[in-house]
């Protein structure tokens, strides 16, 4: 299977145009009709629906471009290392939910860069769903998670550490009483993240459990601003201890003595079970196990 037809093919994939592929690889169109005629050829299938002036992916064509990135990334990993073998580099593409990007992840990319400065690190930040469908496209390498641990036999997830999940709020309020019940905080005014993420939804679950329920007066996903509003005594929240350990340490947030049951959340890195582990791959994962103790 010859490269420069496996290019052509994600060029023309990706601007759903044989010109502007041609253009943008410096070719003849015709030069890029033949590629990817060889291509479907060598490959038995379609890749392609030409109608109507319009070019788009058959579903052999949706299910060879995972495929099609990997030899891509393969090639350019073994191209880089048959030229210096002594140096890791190459582009390392990271998603990360909101909280481990804003508390965890800037001190593992400083330590990372420092070790590798030779590798471009690019880091997509959204919730895991949208994480998992970049992984399953192959537009990110793996992701950061904060869930459960479970398995998905599509993908191979990494447990790193486990994460207690804590009660805060204002730091000068008082308590009557030394603990506090679930039921006792439900009708305070709550600032969470959006209904379905993670640790949201664990709460959610556990409350469901008891029959109670908490309507939030603001959802919201980034958990810097929530620790703001929490400062600023605007409401109560549900974090991991990591996002605030910062804000608990400086006193400017305190954590609730509510009695609940632990609800097992782990950071995790996923991969998809198919993904060829490149070079700066697994140096980030060594680092990154390194860098957090492991989960139990």
């Amino acid at each position: 299977m010859e490269i420069r037809n496996v290019k052509a093919f994600l060029a023309v994939a990706a601007s759903h145009s044989f010109s502007q592929a041609a253009q943008q690889l410096g070719y003849s169109q015709s030069a890029i009709t033949v590629q990817i005629q060889n291509l479907e050829s060598e490959l038995g299938v379609r890749l392609f629906e030409r109608l109507n002036n319009q070019v788009s992916l058959t579903q052999a064509g949706k299910n060879f471009m995972f495929y099609a990135h990997e030899l891509i990334n393969v090639v350019t990993s073994a191209t880089a290392g048959a030229k210096k073998a002594s140096q890791i580099s190459g582009i390392l593409r990271i998603g990360s939910v909101e909280s481990i990007t804003t508390s965890l992840l800037p001190d593992i990319l400083l330590a990372f860069h420092k070790h590798y400065p030779a590798v471009q690190t690019v880091v997509y930040t959204t919730g895991k769903d949208s994480l998992t469908d970049m992984l399953v496209k192959n537009n990110v390498d793996l992701f950061f998670t904060l869930d459960r641990r479970k398995t998905d036999p599509q993908f191979k997830n990494k447990l790193l550490q486990k994460q207690p999940i804590v009660f805060v709020g204002p730091p000068n309020q008082r308590f009557s009483a030394a603990k506090l019940t679930l039921a006792q905080i439900v009708q305070w005014p709550f600032i969470l993240t959006e209904a379905g993420e993670s640790y949201r939804y664990e709460l959610d679950r556990l409350l469901a459990g008891e029959g109670l329920h908490i309507q939030p007066i603001l959802e919201i996903g980034n958990a810097e601003t929530i620790i703001h509003l929490v400062k600023r005594g605007m409401g109560y929240s549900f974090l991991p201890f990591f996002a605030v350990k910062n804000a608990l340490q400086h006193q400017s947030i305190q954590q609730l003595p509510v009695i609940f049951p632990d609800l097992q959340i782990w950071a995790q890195l996923v991969l998809h079970k198919d993904k060829w582990i490149t070079p700066e791959m697994a140096a980030f994962i060594d680092l990154v196990q390194g860098y957090l103790e492991p989960a139990t």
